[in-house]
C-alpha cells in the first residue's frame, strides 16, 4: 500500500484519474473497455500507471468516496 501524502493540483484528482475511477466502479459487465489493459491503452497510458493509481491511498479514497454515493463496497 502506498501513503501518498502530495497533494493534487488544486485539491481535486486529475479529470483521467476520475474517469478511471467511475469506469472501475461500474459493474464489470458494462466495462467498456472490458479490461485495464485495455482501458489503459485507450486513454494512452501504461498498465502499470492504472496499478499505480490503485495502490495510491487518494486514489483508494476517491474510489470509496464513488463506490459509497453508489452505495456499494469498495
Amino acid at each position: 500500500m502506498r501513503n501518498n501524502k502530495t497533494q493534487w493540483e488544486g485539491g481535486k484528482p486529475p479529470q483521467r484519474v476520475l474517469d478511471y475511477v467511475e469506469w472501475l466502479v461500474m459493474p464489470e459487465g458494462m466495462r467498456q473497455p472490458s479490461t485495464k489493459t485495455a482501458y489503459a491503452e485507450g486513454i494512452g497510458v501504461s498498465p502499470s500507471t492504472l496499478r499505480d493509481w490503485d495502490k495510491d491511498d487518494r486514489v483508494k479514497w476517491v474510489i470509496r468516496e464513488r463506490a459509497d454515493a453508489l452505495n456499494m463496497g469498495p
